[in-house]
């Protein structure tokens, strides 16, 4: 059957008098709100203007921390375990990387006869 056959025998009784069926009525739907606009007004809105606010004080904040850090002289912090002085970040030097590397690695037989050997003073 093909399908304009089976839409008209949908609308029409089967039977002795056939007579078309009148289409059941739809509801009517509620009357909804109109969308939000996307241009100028959505900037106005309060969640929105909050977050602008937010961000903007945190970058004000971060910039006005950023410029009384480089104006300020390093401090000197010694932990009482330490030796010596922290090194500050632009002062530590850091391995090159490449190939073949160089490591001090040593086994756990020689680092105990390097140990005893600074221990007794032989050597740095």
């Amino acid at each position: 059957m093909s399908q304009a056959v089976a839409r008209i025998e949908e609308r029409t009784e089967v039977g002795l008098d056939a007579r078309p069926v009148a289409p059941a009525p739809r509801p009517v739907a509620a009357p909804q709100a109109p969308a939000p606009k996307q241009g100028a007004t959505r900037f106005f809105r309060p969640h929105v203007v909050a977050g602008l606010l937010l961000k903007a004080a945190a970058h004000l904040t971060w910039h006005v921390f950023q410029a009384v850090n480089t104006r300020l002289p390093y401090g000197v912090k010694q932990p009482k375990w330490a030796p010596a002085p922290l090194m500050k970040s632009k002062d530590r030097t850091f391995p090159q990387l490449g190939f073949p590397r160089e490591t001090d690695s040593l086994c756990p037989q020689c680092v105990k006869e390097v140990r005893d050997s600074i221990v007794q003073g032989e050597s740095d």
